[in-house]
């Protein structure tokens, strides 16, 4: 499955959406908001603070290993709206550390 504009939350409706009555899931580097929607499948909003990670280069790396998360369990994902929001702490993490992180977010919304 490719990361299709469709799987994307786009407009700022769609992150109201999901900031009005959100679920939450909190970890170490991640805070998850999601929230149930009325599409057939899930879509994914990332919001990094450049204050929370200064540098671009280290945002797009935090951005493409949520988004390839996102795309490897997209199938066994039910129909929620999903923001992943990141915490001060996650330029210490390295990759594997926040695979398995967010491997373990997608666990605790599917059950």
């Amino acid at each position: 499955m490719s990361f299709s504009r469709a799987s994307r939350l786009v407009s700022k409706l769609d992150f109201k959406f999901v900031f009005d009555k959100p679920r939450k899931i909190s970890s170490k580097h991640l805070k998850i908001l999601y929230r149930t929607n009325a599409l057939p499948h899930p879509r994914l909003g990332i919001v990094i603070a450049k204050q929370v990670q200064r540098f671009s280069v280290d945002r797009n790396r935090i951005r493409r290993i949520i988004r390839e998360s996102f795309r490897q369990q997209q199938a066994a994902l039910i129909n929620v709206d999903v923001v992943v929001m990141l915490r001060a702490a996650v330029g210490k993490a390295d990759n594997q550390s926040l695979r398995e992180e967010i491997n373990n977010v997608w666990q605790a919304i599917t059950h």
